[in-house]
């Protein structure tokens, strides 16, 4: 594994465009979107005050999790082309 190229963007500019940001990102977005399937809710705001659940309003969970999984999975999927890139 090439630790340089996980940390570098392709075009050497720093760490903001490096394999290993997007792929954090990416894991987050990709978790959240796990746990919310798994808890059946999503929290609107920090306090918690508004809570969606899945029973309460299908559409707008579904919907929300679809977005927040595919986001996830583009940051991947980035993180996976800029690793490569690096690496060539």
């Amino acid at each position: 594994m090439d630790w340089d190229a996980l940390f570098t963007s392709p075009d050497g500019k720093g760490f903001i465009e490096s394999p290993l940001f997007y792929g954090a990102l990416g894991g987050g977005a990709a978790a959240y979107a796990l746990y919310t399937i798994a808890t059946g809710s999503i929290a609107v705001n920090k306090g918690g005050s508004v809570v969606v659940t899945r029973a309460q309003s299908p559409g707008f969970f579904w919907l929300s999790v679809l977005i927040i999984g595919a986001l996830g999975a583009g940051l991947l999927l980035q993180a996976v082309r800029q690793y490569r890139r690096n690496v060539e």
